[in-house]
């Protein structure tokens, strides 16, 4: 590969390419996961609901740590599945909260 002039080079190895990656997932999520945490919050919720939202910022955290602190990106590790699985299910899990907020309306 040559020379890379502008921007980062794209080796899974590379720390700045990680680094990258990881901003950029967050800035993916955290907005939509933003907005869903306070719309939930606007109406009376359960424990369950605050629970989610715990664990679903914990599962975030423990995606980027899964792309920043393993020696590369190239192999699955258990931190990132764990964070991404853990988005998922505890993001949807609040997107029913919601609708069920909605439909008490």
């Amino acid at each position: 590969m040559g020379e890379v002039l502008v921007g980062h080079s794209f080796d899974p190895d590379n720390t700045l390419h990680k680094w990258v990656r990881a901003h950029a997932n967050t800035a993916e999520y955290a907005p939509l996961l933003m907005v869903l945490i306070y719309l939930v919050s606007l109406g009376q919720s359960s424990t369950w609901v605050w629970w989610f939202v715990i664990l679903l910022t914990a599962c975030r955290f423990l995606f980027v740590a899964g792309i920043l602190f393993p020696s590369t990106m190239a192999k699955p590790n258990p931190m990132r599945f764990l964070g991404a699985v853990g988005t998922y299910i505890f993001g949807l899990g609040l997107c029913l909260a919601l609708v069920q907020q909605a439909l008490r309306l």
